[in-house]
């Protein structure tokens, strides 16, 4: 059984779970970002994740992209850490993709 790149195989009962330690648990953890992995990935700039971070749109025409409208995507860093879940949508200006929910990931 599958869902996105979630597994039976990779999954616990909770008896499991209730015999291993606190560190064993910690280790099953997956990243955020695992959640969104089959969403298009978009690397931004310093200068457009910087606005992004602080709820502007970014215009596809300037980052070069060209999503469809409603569109869900990953946004990341230039380094490719996953910051935000973005969401393509309609501006007086164009199309634009907006952060929808950001994470802090440490």
């Amino acid at each position: 059984i599958r869902a996105g790149s979630f597994v039976i195989d990779r999954s616990h009962t909770v008896s499991e779970l209730e015999e291993m330690g606190a560190e064993q648990r910690f280790e099953l953890l997956l990243p955020t970002e695992s959640l969104f992995e089959e969403l298009p990935l978009v690397k931004l700039s310093p200068f457009f994740e910087r606005l992004s971070r602080n709820g502007c749109e970014i215009y596809q025409k300037k980052i070069g992209s060209s999503f469809a409208l409603y569109d869900r995507v990953r946004l990341c860093d230039e380094c490719g850490h996953f910051y935000a879940l973005g969401e393509v949508l309609e501006y007086e200006g164009g199309s634009a993709i907006k952060a929808i929910k950001t994470f802090e990931l440490k």
